[in-house]
């Protein structure tokens, strides 16, 4: 049984146009969530270390007054010293937000990962189009290797942005190749929230009250209508 959000995903929301101050409200919400997650401490006491692994603008829905809920923790890794694929050796995620290092084996998706696809998302908020775009996850792995390469391609990217440069710098570090220089969780919420303050633009809130929100009527399922008899 799962919870009922009556809204959009921010897959359509960005499609719809929704505005760079509102983009930077739901990173830091989800940036939220991934902290919770990371640093909640469990029964034993220790924290959780929950990484979500498949962070993408399908996964993040926004509801009608502006509550944001991050969805699919189905699977997420909460054993860091796990290797981050399935019990069939598949590689978990979207191959458009898969962090470098999870691409070439480099150990198991850390809160980093998580980070860098959250990054991702925010570019495709920005940009209104992927970070990555028509690749296969093998030419993208062989990318991930040749560093210098990748690095060049994500500054290609990034140069096309029209954010202000408060935003694209922060998205920048977001998506750095190296874990250890992207920004944490916590400090992404802080960053967007400090940005958002300070720049013009309709606020998340203002947004969903003129949004025109896909209709949420039941399209039924393959049982509808049928009388069930023990």
């Amino acid at each position: 049984v799962m919870e009922l959000v009556e809204g959009a995903d921010l897959n359509r929301c960005i499609v719809d146009g929704l505005p760079v101050r509102a983009l930077l409200e739901v990173i830091a919400a989800v940036g939220d969530a991934l902290d919770v997650a990371y640093e909640t401490p469990g029964a034993e006491g220790q924290p959780l270390h929950l990484v979500h692994r498949a962070i993408k603008p399908s996964n993040i829905v926004i509801g009608r007054h502006g509550d944001i809920k991050l969805l699919d923790f189905g699977i997420a890794a909460a054993d860091m010293d796990r290797d981050a694929h399935t019990a069939t050796d598949a590689m978990v995620g979207s191959t458009p937000y898969l962090a470098p290092e999870r691409l070439t084996w480099a150990g198991p998706a850390g809160p980093a990962a998580d980070v860098y696809a959250l990054g991702a998302t925010l570019y495709e908020g920005l940009a209104r189009k992927r970070l990555i775009r028509n690749m296969t996850v093998q030419r993208l792995a062989v990318l991930a290797v040749e560093s210098d390469k990748f690095a060049a391609y994500l500054q290609r990217q990034l140069r096309q942005l029209q954010s202000p440069p408060e935003v694209t710098e922060l998205c920048e570090r977001m998506i750095r190749l190296r874990p250890e220089e992207r920004p944490s969780a916590r400090e992404v919420t802080v960053r967007c929230e400090e940005i958002a303050e300070a720049i013009s633009g309709t606020t998340l809130r203002k947004w969903c009250r003129h949004y025109q929100w896909p209709d949420s009527a039941s399209s039924g399922g393959d049982l509808s209508g049928t009388t069930l008899v023990e």
